[in-house]
């Protein structure tokens, strides 16, 4: 019996050391310092080329977006700020705004308690994590990141961005090599989690989606696909993903004043208001606020652009300047 596990302690010792030996390869062979490079208007302008090349302006404009990452499926609504994450038995239809306000379900039957709030840490983790695989390069002017120009040693310019706050691992880099058409091709990361600094991972097959915006089919580190599949970016009016998200969280006075609150401010940012778009954000807050209030939104907005002779460069924080505050909250 002794000879067995003193065999068996050598072989564990051997596998330790060969363990060791192979990280130290690997890590001699993949680690690079951080780069430093220039920030400002060179950065955001090479970041801008970027945003264009991958048909930014579509993806905000559509509303949705669906993947699936290992075990896990979402649905995300962006406008809402809304996602249905599922994995196993559970459910969680996670409020991006106040994860505190968000439901759980189990075999589809409510859970509460500490199970509940395990949930909704999990949902939101892997969301953080997963939902950057899908987006990241729609995710390099979000709050709190930096970005850089970084000439490589073919001469090309690579983007530099880092995420100071946020997420659920501030202060990760990541140094994204574009191609001629400035489409990210790879990236390379320096981030907490990872013990080698400079690991690149590629972006590969990109396509269009039916919302115009162009994704990333495949994502590949160390000759290893990630299990990322089923990827949708688009937007259906007739889509009641909204509707059966509020209806779970059973939405209360204060729960709808900070999806709207959040929404307009987000919405000032990305687009300009325009007679086009009133009648779909009345349907959009429909379902979340009173006959009464919509009314009051309606002639607010009603009121503005007859007062307005340039209504497309009107935008929502013009809106809650003229009282729209008031009347709506």
């Amino acid at each position: 019996m002794r000879k067995f596990f003193s065999v068996l302690l050598k072989f564990i010792g051997i596998i330790i050391v060969l363990l060791i030996i192979g990280f130290a390869i690997i890590y001699a062979l993949y680690n690079e310092p951080l780069p430093k490079g220039k920030s400002g208007k060179e950065a955001d302008a090479l970041a801008c080329k970027v945003l264009n090349a991958v048909n930014e302006p579509d993806y905000l404009e559509a509303r949705y977006v669906e993947w699936s990452f290992r075990k896990t499926s979402y649905k995300l609504d962006k406008r809402a700020q809304l996602a249905i994450c599922t994995w196993e038995d559970y459910k969680v239809n996670l409020n991006l705004i106040d994860t505190s306000q968000s439901n759980v379900f189990k075999n589809g039957l409510t859970i509460q308690g500490e199970e509940r709030e395990s949930a909704i840490k999990r949902a939101l983790k892997h969301f953080n994590n997963d939902s950057f695989w899908v987006l990241a390069p729609f995710k390099i002017f979000d709050e709190g990141t930096s970005r850089q120009v970084i000439t490589l040693d073919n001469g090309n310019k690579a983007l530099l961005v880092t995420y100071t706050s946020g997420g659920t691992t501030p202060g990760d880099s990541y140094l994204w090599i574009l191609d001629n058409n400035y489409i990210p091709s790879s990236f390379k990361m320096w981030v907490s989690i990872i013990p080698i600094g400079g690991l690149e991972a590629n972006w590969n097959n990109w396509r269009t989606t039916n919302s115009g915006a162009k994704i990333a089919s495949n994502r590949e580190i160390l000759g290893l696909e990630l299990p990322l599949s089923a990827i949708k970016i688009y937007s259906n009016p007739e889509d009641e993903l909204v509707e059966t998200i509020t209806s779970d969280l059973k939405l209360n006075t204060q729960i709808k004043d900070i999806i709207i609150t959040k929404q307009m401010r987000k919405d000032a940012l990305q687009r300009h208001y325009s007679k086009n778009k009133f009648e779909a954000d009345i349907n959009f807050i429909r379902p979340v606020l009173s006959e009464n209030d919509i009314n009051r939104f309606a002639e607010n907005i009603m009121l503005l652009m007859q007062t307005n002779d340039n209504v497309e460069q009107f935008t929502y924080n013009e809106i809650l300047r003229f009282k729209m505050r008031d009347s709506l909250y």
